[in-house]
């Protein structure tokens, strides 16, 4: 039975995404491609006109009654990064005390609701704005024209702050990371193919490979990069900023020299080796997520996001100093490093580690590092796993795989791939001839791992 699937998304006319950006169905738990929707230059394209923001309004509001005052939007306009409203006082009356708020909740950084009053006149109302994308409390610009009674009011887009949904998950769907069970290098069929550790293909998932079937065997496979990519510059410094992330975790995870770490502090290029933006410290050994993915916990300290605490009022100078120093004290003698970045680099380091966070109950490792009981937005748990790849791929035939395949692998392949029994006529698997079983209860075995590169197997034998 066919089924057609169709899928609809919103963009701003001025989105600038390269025309050769495509839409991928991924499946989820093993980051597998499942269909290809095509590139944006070949989906159809309409105009939607509901105005931004949804503002909540009433009948009433409209035509207020000769006494009462009100406040409303003339004029919105969205760009990428942020909103720009105009606000009419529609009074004639002075106006003044314009008051900011939003309904956020430590320790989230974004608000999808902005509530405006002025305590001039008395009796005008608040007027509350809902918006679709998060809006980052702390970036907010607002400006009362006293005299010409209207207000300019500019909120920043929170691209790089978890959404306030993240925040709200319970705890029983979140990962117990008590129970987690520590992570093991396993073999099986899938990785006997490409020669390699289970981590190791994890790790290599990150990146996006250029694989031509056409190629020789000993042409090896090379990542394709954010600079074979029709990005613009500030696109283009996202991606780099990832591709780098990507490669440090890879480090942290595999690299020998990396083993013995037990922190390592983010920086900012260009400031001192004390003056750090982030503390991470690591706590191990490397554990096995619910999706099976090799997860590393942490443990952070944010002083940047301190500070704006304490310049806010919400977090003490005592407060600050006595964890400031628990924490000073919890690494010294230890082995670690600090890691030089750019801004964009530092961006997303925040951004991937407070995300995490909102995923986990802390583990006992974590727990004696921080505040009990109190929602810390700048000392917190999380973790981090493997970034596995999202770019947009290279219109070339099977090019996301990421090995080259040998051939004699392949061919000359004669025991089971699920028990290794040694076969005299081996009975290959009916939809790619290049996997061989002893029985059907074996096939049966091994066909959640078969089936992720049965289709790319078939190619390469046919």
């Amino acid at each position: 039975m066919a089924i057609k699937l169709s899928f609809r998304f919103l963009l701003t006319s001025d989105h600038n995404l390269p025309e050769e950006y495509s839409l991928y169905m991924i499946e989820n738990q093993h980051y597998y491609l499942l269909l290809n929707f095509g590139s944006l230059k070949s989906m159809h394209s309409e105009d939607f006109h509901l105005p931004f923001p949804f503002s909540r309004q009433t009948p009433s509001a409209l035509t207020p009654r000769p006494e009462e005052s009100l406040m409303k939007v003339t004029s919105c306009i969205e760009s990428e990064s942020e909103y720009k409203l105009k606000i009419i006082i529609d009074c004639n009356k002075t106006v003044s005390g314009l008051v900011v708020s939003t309904d956020q909740l430590d320790p989230c950084q974004s608000a999808h609701h902005v509530h405006l009053s002025l305590t001039k006149p008395a009796k005008i109302k608040t007027l509350t704005l809902s918006f679709p994308y998060p809006i980052l409390v702390n970036d907010i610009s607002a400006t009362l024209h006293r005299t010409d009674h209207f207000i300019d009011l500019v909120l920043k887009k929170g691209l790089y702050e978890p959404w306030p949904v993240d925040f709200q998950l319970s705890e029983g769907c979140k990962w117990k990371v008590d129970s987690l069970k520590p992570w093991e290098n396993k073999t099986s069929s899938f990785t006997a193919l490409f020669d390699s550790s289970s981590l190791a293909i994890h790790l290599k998932s990150q990146f996006n490979w250029y694989f031509n079937l056409n190629e020789a065997e000993n042409v090896a496979p090379s990542i394709i990069g954010p600079s074979n990519w029709n990005l613009r510059t500030d696109q283009l410094n996202v991606k780099e900023a990832l591709q780098t992330i990507r490669n440090r975790i890879e480090s942290l995870l595999v690299d020998p020299t990396t083993q013995d770490l037990e922190y390592f502090g983010i920086q900012l290029t260009g400031l001192s080796s004390s003056d750090w933006c982030l503390l991470v410290l690591i706590h191990r050994p490397l554990l096995t997520s619910p999706l099976g993915s090799p997860i590393l916990m942490l443990t952070v300290v944010d002083k940047q996001m301190a500070i704006n605490l304490k310049i806010q009022g919400k977090l003490s100078e005592k407060t600050y100093t006595k964890e400031y120093s628990k924490t000073v004290k919890n690494i010294a003698g230890k082995m670690g490093r600090v890691i030089s970045v750019e801004a964009s680099e530092l961006q997303q380091w925040r951004f991937i580690l407070r995300l995490n966070s909102t995923k986990i109950v802390p583990g006992s490792q974590q727990t004696k590092h921080l505040r009990s009981g109190i929602k810390n937005p700048w000392i917190f748990a999380t973790f981090l796993s493997p970034l596995y790849a999202d770019t947009p791929g290279i219109s070339k035939p099977y090019s996301s795989v990421m090995y080259s395949i040998p051939k004699s692998t392949i061919a000359d392949r004669n025991c089971c791939a699920t028990c290794k029994k040694i076969l005299q006529t081996p009975k290959r698997c009916s939809r790619c001839h290049s996997i061989v079983y002893c029985s059907v209860d074996c096939q049966r075995s091994d066909w959640p791992q078969h089936k992720l590169l049965c289709k790319v197997l078939k190619a390469v034998s046919s």
